[in-house]
């Protein structure tokens, strides 16, 4: 049933308690104030009214103070009769939808709406929270909670996650939300002692280095002092040994003598151990004889002064000294191992290997013809693609897995160290059997008939989503698909209406096999960006980057 849209008095309607998105006049406002000038409200807001008969917005306050700053005395609204946990729930999932979030702000609203969905006796599903039958929201269900915990830190700690998001604009000093959410286990007065030493020291702890100070801070043994205390022992022990991008950290770190004892093949033989579980399978993976191994995580522990295993009949596992260290080596080896490809390449740049990240949709639309002629250059270099999530692929990346990533917007990532670039653009568009005798004029005409979608956790589809969404379209997905191919497939199989690459269907359109709804609709484009870690290509990877990525004089 379709709703009503009325106009009401900008006057009459009060912003929504506790409102948990700021109104930032940033670029993306100044360009919806601009279309608001140009061509009135499109979009109506949402309100519900209350007892007094004034009203409360839900969604639209964007809209409603861009009204009251020209002086427009109403706005198109749909009025919807729902409780206040109703309310709550709809008013954060409309605005979750905004491109650019903070992470305090994401953490109030999942607090509000998990407060509402709690009194109605309600919980998140194990993927998170869905919007609608066309949007899901990213966030896992422990991401939604992680946000939550959030709520619990400091306002100064809390700003140094917000910069993650503004750190064009502000600081350099940030930190991300694994280690905000074990800081934020900590008391008030500990998260302030906590500041006072980022501060000091000009560096946020990693992950592994908050979980040690929550570990401390409930074991009331949290003593901070001018020397970063919180991880003196494992920190001197093993930055020595992260020689590559890190080395620079260790100008920070005071060494004690204690690092005159530490061996390096020694912890060679933990990580087989804790890799293993078991003494006997690391010896017969190293060659090393069972009580030599044994002996030397023995003289290991001793060395460091922590229990590093835990011995029991059935096995060996970490304690938490092992699993703190082994973090930081496991760190070390995948370093270690970017650093080797790096020198084999080296010698022979035309006997190595590239590793890249890019979904399918990118590699048969942008990048196989980039392939083919680097191949017809450099036969002999290997070229490794992996299909996987944007996050995936991101977490990789960071972990020296891949090379570099070729992925459409939007990506999103915590780390610092990671450039994202555009090098590109792709058309999309909506195609049908020729059997489909629908008339597709407008997006509302998208309504009639079945759509044919790629799966929710693509870039593809989340743009479109958005477009949806801002329409107030009610789009019934009738068939997801991983593949382009799969969704051309049934779209000639006249099973609905499909959303491509224009690329990719450009062939089957020419030759009368599929046709191109004429829209009237400026879809959007699909940018497709180069993600890497600046300083970190091995030679092989440089070349393909530079010969077919950013060479200007490469035909597209």
């Amino acid at each position: 049933m379709k709703e009503e849209i009325v106009k009401i008095n900008v006057s009459d309607i009060a912003d929504f308690p506790k409102h948990p998105f700021k109104i930032n006049n940033d670029l993306n406002y100044e360009e919806l104030k601009e279309s608001i000038k140009e061509n009135g409200i499109l979009v109506p807001a949402i309100v519900r009214q209350k007892e007094d008969g004034s009203y409360e917005m839900i969604s639209g306050h964007r809209r409603k103070k861009i009204c009251e700053e020209n002086g427009i005395e109403q706005i198109p609204c749909i009025i919807k009769n729902i409780s206040d946990d109703e309310a709550v729930i709809m008013m954060v999932d409309s605005n979750l939808q905004r491109d650019k979030i903070l992470p305090s702000e994401k953490a109030q609203a999942y607090k509000m709406k998990l407060d509402a969905l709690n009194h109605q006796g309600k919980t998140l599903s194990p993927l998170g929270t869905k919007l609608s039958s066309v949007n899901a929201i990213d966030d896992s269900k422990s991401q939604i909670y992680r946000y939550v915990r959030l709520t619990y830190l400091i306002p100064k700690l809390m700003q140094l996650v917000d910069d993650t998001v503004l750190k064009a604009k502000r600081a350099t000093l940030t930190m991300e939300i694994r280690p905000a959410v074990e800081l934020s286990y900590l008391s008030k007065a500990d998260q302030e002692m906590v500041y006072e030493e980022i501060g000091y020291e000009e560096l946020t702890p990693s992950h592994v280095q908050a979980k040690r100070i929550r570990e401390l801070a409930e074991n009331n043994k949290l003593r901070l002092t001018k020397n970063f205390a919180i991880n003196k022992s494992y920190k001197n022990i093993i930055f020595c040994y992260l020689t590559l991008y890190q080395t620079m950290l260790i100008i920070q770190i005071k060494r004690g003598d204690l690092m005159n004892n530490i061996n390096l093949n020694s912890l060679k033989i933990f990580l087989e151990v804790a890799n293993s579980n078991s003494f006997l399978e690391a010896s017969n993976r190293l060659f090393i004889s069972q009580p030599a191994i044994s002996k030397s995580m023995s003289k290991l522990e001793e060395d460091l002064n922590v229990e590093l295993f835990y011995r029991a009949n059935k096995g060996i596992s970490l304690t938490p000294s092992g699993k703190i260290l082994y973090n930081y080596l496991k760190e070390a080896s995948d370093l270690l191992f970017t650093c080797e490809r790096a020198l084999m390449a080296i010698n022979d740049v035309e006997e190595s290997s590239i590793v890249i990240g890019v979904q399918s949709h990118i590699v048969r639309n942008y990048l196989m013809n980039r392939i083919d002629h680097f191949k017809s250059n450099h036969p002999k270099i290997k070229i490794e693609l992996i299909d996987m999530s944007t996050l995936q692929m991101v977490e990789q990346l960071e972990s020296r897995k891949l090379d570099f990533v070729i992925d459409s917007s939007p990506i999103e990532t915590i780390y610092n160290n990671i450039s994202i670039t555009p090098i590109g653009e792709l058309n999309t568009c909506f195609i049908a059997s020729t059997q489909n005798n629908i008339n597709f004029n407008t997006l509302k005409d998208l309504e009639k008939t079945d759509i044919i979608l790629p799966i929710a956790r693509s870039s593809l589809r989340k743009t479109i989503n958005k477009i949806f969404n801002e329409n107030c379209l009610n789009i019934n997905v009738a068939l997801e698909f991983g593949t382009e191919e799969l969704i051309i497939d049934s779209v000639r199989r006249n099973l609905g209406v499909g959303y491509v690459v224009e690329d990719a269907v450009e062939y089957l359109i020419d030759a009368g096999i599929i046709k191109k709804l004429d829209i009237d609709y400026e879809l959007p484009k699909l940018e497709i960006n180069i993600v890497k870690i600046d300083n970190n290509l091995t030679q092989a990877a440089n070349l393909f980057v530079n010969e077919e990525i950013f060479d200007e004089n490469r035909s597209k």
